[in-house]
């Protein structure tokens, strides 16, 4: 289990009822895993950590602020929101590929749509197939 408290990036260990690794910093939000990678907001930018230790692999800054709401990671893509656009980075050159005048919740379909929930109530559908 990950979990961010006071700052720390926490991974509880369940098997062993105990705590693998607590890691300082200013990490914020709910932490998102694929393919043993955690993906977390830390200060301004989003890292990639290696979810057995917490090592840091790669990190990136969006260039308009801090992300806001939980991150999506699809096969090749890292998709992070702020307040006002929605980023895709690619996961294996760790570069934006492309950025939406979008910002808000995220939620992704099986068919390949992203939601943008804006905090203006008004939801936006992005095909990124």
């Amino acid at each position: 289990v990950l979990a961010t408290n006071g700052g720390r990036l926490i991974s509880f260990s369940l098997t062993s009822h105990s705590i693998g690794y607590a890691l300082a910093g200013n990490f914020r939000g709910q932490a998102s895993v694929a393919n043993g990678v955690v993906y977390i907001a830390n200060n301004a930018q989003v890292e990639a950590r290696k979810e057995s230790d917490g090592s840091l692999q790669w990190s990136w800054a969006p260039p308009d602020g801090p992300s806001a709401g939980p991150m999506i990671v699809t096969k090749n893509l890292l998709l992070v929101s702020t307040a006002a656009n929605t980023y895709a980075v690619d996961l294996a050159s760790h570069a934006q590929v492309w950025t939406y005048p979008a910002g808000g919740q995220l939620a992704l379909s099986a068919q390949g749509i992203l939601f943008i929930a804006q905090s203006s109530g008004k939801l936006t559908a992005v095909a990124v197939r």
